[in-house]
């Protein structure tokens, strides 16, 4: 046995050095990427419980896990959280979560065991940190922990990499092959160890080991590798160059009248509501790129680094509400101007930022699907409660609005789903006057896919182009706003606007999973002391566990960190959380344009094309059908 030993500066300084670039490069939602069959996820965003993948993670989420059953979860930041068997964790905060404060991964395992690969190498107070009830492990680097919490305390091992472990008896920094059990206030040291091989251990060896196949990453870029292996893009579908594009696209595996966004639901996240997929693969397509309409390819994905809720058109009805990939309005032949959305380089640089009231029935519906607005926020059936556009009996002058911008859903204390039929109901109750919006013909005609558009039509697309990074364009609007002409649109005012919104919206610090689902105050007991013996640099941030959290996981005086009062911290009640930090700029994709494409096939394809979609008949759906006449 030996003692544990302070990081020396040049491993600190290549912390900093890794965590610096990375820091700025990704931003999304965390999300469940495996889940077994008896996998429970405790939600605000949702009253159901099942986990499923593909649905994101919110702060203060709760997964748990039965007998025999194990979960995955791929954190914003692009660390991994695998969790065994008869185990719980809560995600009390998550880094680079798309438009959150949040700015360092806090977990804390209840019981259990859970392997976590630190991938986004973060420093000082961002970096990854586990809490038990004994113990607060930090990682600054790169590096693979497990943690295994019971009756005997929490055992920590390390596999690669360096952390600090901090206990009431003292705090150790281990080095790969090092574990440390920490128990009540007992002193604790840094032990060799033989890595486990039990069951858990198989299964996170399993999961790290899969790659994608082939070359994908000319694709999709290095950052979200693992995200594309598990995703099973390769399995599920194939790699085609479709030459009005100029770009490489993947098309799936699928029926001939599928068409995108249409088996799945949309479940409500601070940002909006967010597409989850029930197809396996349904996490990089419907989050990072466009689907767009090929004649010969049919249904393509054009893989992108930004992220999203999702890439869709809204068209909000007083019975329906629909959504269209906005990709099918993208086509270069269709359009002239599109040109400058897909050019010749296949950059992909800029998308139409449309909003205005339009006569449904002039609409392509092709591409559309629509659902009862009194079904959205809940899961849906396909079978049932998804219809596509062309189906439906929208009569000549029926109009809609139609928004690049997702509706902003202020859930309060209420359900989801009561949340979302109030916004959607607010917008069917705008009376339709000359100080509502008009009838947009220049985008009627837009979105009728028109052979040759009128001067209207040209100069709204012109006008409706913006940059793809413009985050403005995805940021969710009120539904007073959708209702208003843009010369009406003011700026929102200050502790009022979409960032007090989300900063609102966060639920953390739950009770136990069995009990209750509402959070409890942080109980303080003054038990634990500052920590004299931890690292400057590495030492752990105020936040924990529920029940208490002061003293050795306590800010050291000087630092940054300071003590919280229940005015100022994130939740009311939950005292341990801090106050949320400045907000900084969108962060930076992981790269600035697509990486080069493979020189093209000699023929169109590389592969036979799909077939056009297919009318498909589907039963009618739940709520009421817009009147006819």
């Amino acid at each position: 046995m030996r003692r544990g030993r302070t990081p020396s500066t040049a491993v600190l300084f290549l912390a900093a050095a890794l965590a610096g670039p990375a820091a700025a490069q990704r931003e999304s939602y965390s999300y469940v990427s495996y889940a077994g069959n008896d996998v429970a996820l405790l939600s605000s965003a949702s009253d159901e419980e099942t986990a499923r993948i593909n649905t994101p993670v919110l702060g203060g989420d709760r997964v748990s896990t039965g007998a025999g059953s194990r979960a995955e979860v791929v954190l914003a930041s692009g660390n991994i959280v695998r969790i065994d068997g008869k185990s719980e964790v809560r995600f009390d905060r998550m880094s680079r979560t798309y438009e959150s404060d949040d700015d360092r991964d806090l977990l804390f395992v209840v019981r259990g065991s859970v392997a976590v690969d630190v991938r986004d190498a973060a420093f000082g107070e961002q970096a990854f940190r586990l809490d038990t009830e004994d113990a607060t492990v930090v990682m600054a680097g790169r590096g693979q922990l497990r943690a295994d919490v019971g009756r005997r305390g929490s055992e920590i091992y390390v596999m690669a990499g360096e952390a600090q472990v901090t206990g009431r008896g003292g705090s150790v920094v281990l080095h790969a092959g090092e574990s440390a059990a920490v128990r009540g206030s007992e002193a604790f040291e840094a032990e060799t160890f033989d890595p486990p091989r039990d069951k858990f251990a198989r299964f996170v060896a399993e999961r790290r080991d899969r790659r994608p196949r082939g070359d994908i990453e000319t694709y999709v870029g290095s950052d979200l590798q693992y995200e594309a292996a598990v995703s099973g893009l390769e399995e599920n579908g194939s790699w085609v160059y479709v030459p009005d594009y100029h770009r490489w696209c993947w098309r799936p595996t699928v029926a001939a009248d599928w068409r995108p966004y249409s088996l799945g639901y949309w479940r409500w996240t601070p940002s909006g509501l967010t597409w989850v997929s029930y197809e396996p693969w349904g996490w990089l397509p419907y989050h990072y790129g466009d689907w767009c309409w090929d004649s010969l390819a049919g249904w393509v994905w054009i893989p992108d680094s930004f992220y999203a809720p999702a890439w869709v058109y809204w068209d909000y009805t007083p019975s329906w509400t629909g959504w269209c990939p906005m990709g099918y309005y993208h086509h270069p032949r269709h359009h002239p101007v599109h040109k400058t959305v897909y050019g010749a380089d296949g950059s992909g640089r800029q998308i139409q930022n449309f909003r205005g009231r339009v006569e449904i029935s002039q609409v392509d519906q092709r591409g559309w699907n629509y659902a009862s607005s009194t079904r959205l926020g809940g899961r849906l059936d396909p079978s049932r409660d998804i219809v596509r556009g062309e189906h439906l009996p929208f009569r000549p002058g029926e109009t809609g609005i139609i928004s690049t911008a997702p509706l902003k859903i202020d859930k309060g204390s209420g359900s989801a789903s009561a949340a979302v039929r109030d916004a959607i109901g607010k917008i069917s109750e705008a009376p339709v006057s000359r100080s509502s919006l008009p009838v947009n013909e220049g985008l009627t005609a837009i979105l009728r896919r028109d052979a040759s558009l009128t001067p209207a039509a040209e100069q709204e697309l012109r006008r409706s182009l913006v940059p793809l990074r413009s985050r403005e364009t995805l940021r969710p609007v009120s539904p007073e706003t959708l209702v208003l002409p843009r010369a009406a649109e003011a700026a929102p005012a200050r502790g009022d606007d979409w960032r007090t919104t989300t900063s609102r919206s966060r639920t953390a610090g739950r009770t136990e999973i069995s009990t209750s689902r509402r959070p409890e105050p942080v109980k303080e007991d003054g038990w634990r002391s500052p920590a004299s013996t931890a690292p400057r640099d590495i030492a752990p941030r105020t936040a924990g566990p529920q029940g208490s959290d002061t003293g050795w996981r306590a800010p050291r005086p000087g630092s940054r960190d300071r003590a919280v009062s229940p005015s100022t911290s994130r939740t009311s009640g939950n005292d341990w959380r801090e106050a949320p930090s400045p907000r900084h700029e969108a962060p930076a994709p992981r790269y600035e344009a697509p990486h080069q494409a493979p020189a093209p096939p000699p023929a169109p394809y590389v592969s036979a094309p799909a077939p056009a979609p297919a009318p498909q008949v589907a039963p009618a759906p739940r709520g009421d059908a817009p009147k006819q006449h």
